[in-house]
């Protein structure tokens, strides 16, 4: 088992999840050029999200900071611990709202284009 599947397998464990489970809703991304990664989890429960990403970042750094600390002198330390939004990051009712009423307005719009091409076309016959 490589060190990956290792930490994955602590933070799992720690987390009472599968190791699948807890990878379908994780995003690791690079900040930018910097040396900084961003950890998202995404759940319905934000507080068990925030509890996540924040386990993983602290097991993480501790792995990465023992694992380098002799050969290349590397630490990693979390930077920003995650907290519980105040409000749902999704749905977004608005947006969707506006979004469904533009669809639905451009469906009406080539509905009725289309019912007038065909009268137009019953007339030539």
């Amino acid at each position: 088992m490589n060190a990956a599947s290792s930490m994955l397998l602590t933070v799992a464990v720690d987390l009472r999840m599968s190791p699948d489970e807890l990878l379908d809703s994780l995003l690791v991304e690079q900040v930018g050029t910097s040396q900084f990664i961003q950890l998202t989890y995404t759940d319905t429960d934000p507080e068990r999200a925030t509890q996540v990403v924040n386990t993983v970042g602290q097991v993480s750094s501790e792995r990465i900071s023992e694992t380098n600390a002799t050969s290349n002198n590397i630490t990693a330390t979390v930077y920003e611990k995650a907290e519980v939004p105040s409000a749902p990051a999704s749905p977004k009712p608005l947006r969707n709202g506006l979004l469904a009423l533009v669809v639905a307005l451009a469906l009406s719009a080539a509905l009725i284009e289309a019912r007038r091409r065909v009268r137009m076309n019953e007339g030539r016959e």
